[in-house]
C-alpha cells in the first residue's frame, strides 16, 4: 500500500521566507508573523525604532528593553530574507527602512501603484469593447447576469473599484501580471450580492 503524503503548515516560531517571488503573498503572511509575535515588533516595522535619547554608559533598563525591542524587529527581518534579498536591505539602519525598500523594490512607489491601476483600468476598458458589448464598461452587461429577473445590476466604474481597493489586493488577483496581459474576472466588478439583485 502506497504511503500517503499529507502538506503541513510553517512553523508560527519561524518567519516566512521570501526569496524574491510572490511578494505579496509573503509580505501578507509576514505581517500576520509579527503581530502575532509581538505586536510591538510589528510597531517598529511600520513606525521605525523605539527611541532612546540616553547616551549607551547611561542607559536604563527601559532604554535596553527599546535596544532589544529594536535589535529583534531588525533580526526577524533578516531572518526572513534569502542572501540576494538580505543583500539588498542589508545597508539600511533601521528595519522600517528595510520593510519600505522591500516595498518600494516590488510594489513601487505611488506613482508607480497609480501608473499599475490606469494600465490595468485600460485594459479592462479595452477587454469590455473587444467583447462586443455597446456602451463600453458603462453599458456592460456583467458575466452570468444576462436575464436575471429584477434587472441587472449595474456595473460600477473600474477606475473607481481599483482605486478603493488596495494594489497589493490586486496584485494577488492578478498574480501582479499588468503587463501580461491577464484580465479581472467581470464578476468581481459587480455592485452588490446574489440576495441583493433578486430583491
Amino acid at each position: 500500500m502506497a504511503a500517503q503524503s499529507h502538506n503541513e503548515g510553517q512553523s508560527v516560531n519561524r518567519p516566512p521566507l521570501f526569496d524574491g517571488e510572490d511578494y505579496t503573498y509573503w509580505k501578507t503572511r509576514m505581517e500576520y508573523f509579527l503581530q502575532g509575535h509581538d505586536y510591538q515588533i510589528w510597531s517598529i516595522v511600520e513606525e521605525g525604532d523605539l527611541l532612546v535619547t540616553n547616551e549607551k554608559a547611561q542607559w536604563t533598563d527601559d532604554d535596553r528593553k527599546k535596544i532589544s525591542q529594536n535589535c529583534k524587529a531588525k533580526s526577524i527581518m533578516c531572518c526572513a530574507l534569502n542572501k540576494k534579498e538580505f543583500n539588498k536591505v542589508s545597508a539600511y539602519k533601521s528595519v522600517m527602512e528595510m520593510w519600505e525598500k522591500l516595498i518600494i523594490t516590488y510594489e513601487g512607489t505611488d506613482k508607480v501603484k497609480e501608473t499599475r491601476i490606469d494600465i490595468l483600468v485600460a485594459q479592462y476598458e479595452r477587454f469590455q469593447m473587444q467583447s462586443g458589448r455597446p456602451g463600453g464598461i458603462q453599458g456592460a452587461v456583467p458575466f452570468g447576469c444576462e436575464g436575471r429577473p429584477g434587472g441587472v445590476s449595474r456595473v460600477v466604474s473600474s477606475r473607481l473599484i481599483l482605486k478603493t481597493h488596495s494594489l497589493p489586493l490586486w496584485a494577488r488577483q492578478l498574480g501582479n501580471s499588468a503587463f501580461e496581459g491577464e484580465m479581472a474576472d467581470p464578476e468581481t466588478l459587480v455592485e452588490g450580492s446574489d440576495s441583493e439583485r433578486e430583491d
